[in-house]
């Protein structure tokens, strides 16, 4: 199957490796149809973080389930789902505190390999989110929008949320993400009754609570993030694109 693969700091390409196959019962391989790169997935790439090469990277992505474990009962083969980067098992106590990114039996050395063919999702029972229908039955913008719910909208989402904005509320913005600064002077924040919240965002419960409607009801277009797209072959020109700030986030189209 062909991959995107980061060779070393600045560089990265597809490659042929081995097709992702089941190895666990909990596990679904899915036919990625389309991807993108994350601002984190820059870090590594400008070498600002360590990560062992050659290895396969990407962690946002929507496809069509090929074939599954023997635990995995709700989604099948032929299904269209969102795979988040989060892998939630839905039954520990992190994920039924509601804060799946933080799932106790998570398989971190799985969390990668999105920006390729195929892929072995993980934790894939409860995790991976259906999307009614097929892909053919979406507009080539409504797909993008589904595609943002991997990650990127649900991260933005989780960042309201924890600050527990409401509808009217006026607010200011610097930081959505995982911060980049290795202090903080936390008395700054405490004299001024400023609170601080963060982590990971819980992607599966955000989309089934109230994204993938708000999606296919069209009251949000989140794809609208997407300003370029690129196919495998030029997966080094799509991440080029957001080191430069030619593109806010590039998409991959994987298959149709």
């Amino acid at each position: 199957m062909k991959t995107a693969v980061f060779v070393e700091p600045g560089k990265v390409e597809a490659r042929e490796l081995p097709k992702a196959t089941i190895k666990q019962p909990t596990d679904a391989v899915l036919r990625i149809v389309r991807a993108c790169v994350c601002g984190s997935d820059l870090w590594w790439f400008r070498g600002i973080s360590d990560r062992k090469h050659p290895s396969a990277v990407g962690h946002e992505a929507i496809g069509v389930v090929e074939s599954v474990g023997d635990e995995v009962t709700h989604v099948k083969p032929g299904d269209f789902v969102i795979a988040p980067f989060t892998h939630g098992c839905g039954h520990c106590a992190a994920c039924l505190a509601g804060f799946e990114g933080n799932c106790l039996n998570n398989h971190p050395d799985e969390m990668v390999g999105y920006q390729g063919e195929y892929l072995r999702f993980t934790n894939a029972d409860w995790s991976l989110v259906k999307v009614p229908g097929q892909p053919s039955d979406y507009t080539d913008a409504q797909l993008n929008d589904l595609l943002t719910l991997s990650d990127v909208m649900a991260t933005g989402y989780h960042a309201a949320a924890t600050a527990e904005v409401k509808q009217g509320d006026t607010v200011v913005v610097g930081r959505v993400g995982v911060p980049q600064k290795a202090e903080m002077n936390t008395n700054d924040l405490f004299w001024r009754n400023i609170g601080l919240r963060g982590g990971i965002a819980s992607v599966t419960t955000y989309d089934r609570e109230v994204l993938l409607d708000a999606v296919l009801n069209g009251q949000i277009h989140p794809g609208k993030v997407f300003t370029k797209r690129f196919d495998l072959d030029h997966v080094q020109a799509a991440y080029e694109a957001m080191d430069k700030r030619e593109a806010i986030k590039s998409l991959l189209i994987i298959a149709d």
